[in-house]
């Protein structure tokens, strides 16, 4: 399992970022929409009761809650902050990884036997109480 576009306004954790970091590179994939598209297809893995709200607006954006393909887990406000600034930094092996795919989603063949194993992992990296 490995975390993807975790931004540390939410998460106290070692894979996060500070959102003016992400958005202040100079980063802009080609296939921005492609990546949206398929974050938008991910699994639920995890929610918990609440929003994330916008880091500048302070509007409401997106629940609580993190999606996956089996391989690599995003939270919910990841497209949503995407579209709204396509130029945020995305780790290179994720989009290399998505082209390898040709942006076609698939659930990894292994997730529904490590599902719970996942949904443990990251709750517990999530809370402090664990891998982070």
């Amino acid at each position: 399992m490995k975390l993807i576009g975790f931004v540390k306004e939410y998460h106290d954790i070692v894979e996060a970022t500070e959102l003016v970091a992400l958005i202040s590179s100079e980063f802009k994939p080609n296939n921005v929409d492609e990546i949206i598209n398929y974050l938008n297809r991910g699994h639920l893995l995890l929610a918990w009761m609440g929003y994330f709200i916008d880091v500048k607006t302070k509007e409401l954006i997106a629940p609580d809650s993190y999606y996956t393909d089996g391989f690599w887990v995003w939270p919910a406000y990841l497209p949503y902050y995407l579209s709204k600034y396509p130029n945020l930094k995305l780790e290179e092996e994720f989009i290399n990884y998505l082209r390898d795919k040709n942006f076609n989603f698939q659930m990894n063949q292994s997730f529904e036997s490590n599902k719970e194993r996942y949904e443990t992992e990251l709750a517990k990296k999530l809370s402090g109480n664990g891998l982070g």
